[in-house]
């Protein structure tokens, strides 16, 4: 059984007006979440039955393989002021069908069950889904294939900041504005932070383990252009009045697949990040 665990972790209400007083984005901040929780990452790890342990900031991902494992063992551990976010915590159990129930061991490399599609599994973390068989090898000896691919939530949060900036196109004719919405979102941008740190985000930076082909890209590039060529229906009708044969072609080259493959980079001022960030806050 591989346990997982996933709390997005939060403050109480005293330690939010403390950070609330701190500027984003100072470098100390990633320093106080280590102090932090730097005494919770050495009891969770310390745990008999917990053989990995990762956490990103707020998000946390341990296997176990308990049979009985039950997230109060860990939120119990974490520091005062801080609680588990009961929405996006979870156990995912995965009995294995060749486990020797005996002695509770793995299964052993001489397994022959082969996986079954049905039986598969999915977890998500960090804007990532990874998929797997309840088989641990294959018929061959070999261990299981892991196939990564973008999470479910990831995929409808950039298809709403898709139908958003056109929506924001219809009431406010912008083209150069909607052009670079849908850059950011296909590629990548390079900005300054105060004018001398350079950042780079994006699919291609925040995403490294999507392959080529990835099936995730291919349905958001298809979305996005059957949007920007769609005539019919509501959208399509006042889109048609807002955007031109020519420019309808222009935004119908961007592709997520592309923009992932061969880390296309734009460069965005701090200015122009907020205009083009303003209509997926709303």
């Amino acid at each position: 059984m591989h346990g997982y665990f996933r709390p997005s972790l939060k403050s109480i209400e005293s330690d939010r007006r403390f950070l609330n007083r701190l500027p984003r984005g100072l470098n100390i901040s990633a320093s106080l979440s280590e102090l932090k929780m730097r005494n919770f990452d050495r009891a969770v790890s310390e745990l008999e039955d917990i053989y990995f342990y990762a956490r990103y900031v707020d998000d946390i991902f341990v296997f176990s393989y308990k049979s009985d494992f039950e997230l109060e063992r860990i939120t119990d551990l974490l520091p005062s002021g801080l609680y588990a976010n009961s929405e996006k915590s979870y156990v995912k159990r995965v009995d294995c069908r060749n486990r020797r129930p005996q002695n509770n061991n793995p299964c052993a490399t001489t397994c022959k069950c082969k996986p079954d599609i049905a039986l598969n599994h999915a977890v998500e973390y960090l804007g990532y889904q990874y998929n797997f068989s309840d088989v641990p090898y294959s018929t061959k000896g070999k261990p299981r294939e892991v196939s990564v691919t973008l999470s479910a939530r990831k995929i409808q949060k950039i298809k709403t900041r898709i139908i958003k900036s056109f929506l924001s196109h219809i009431r406010n004719p912008d083209f150069e504005l909607l052009e670079s919405r849908l850059r950011f979102l296909t590629g990548n941008c390079e900005f300054s932070v105060k004018g001398d740190v350079i950042v780079r985000s994006g699919l291609a930076y925040n995403f490294p383990l999507l392959k080529e082909n990835d099936e995730s890209l291919k349905e958001l590039t298809v979305f996005q252009r059957k949007i920007i060529h769609c005539k019919n229906g509501a959208m399509g009708t006042k889109l048609a009045s807002v955007l031109s044969a020519s420019q309808r072609k222009k935004l119908g080259k961007l592709s997520f697949a592309s923009g992932h493959k061969n880390k296309i980079t734009y460069r965005f001022s701090e200015d122009k990040l907020a205009k083009i960030k303003k209509c997926w806050a709303k």
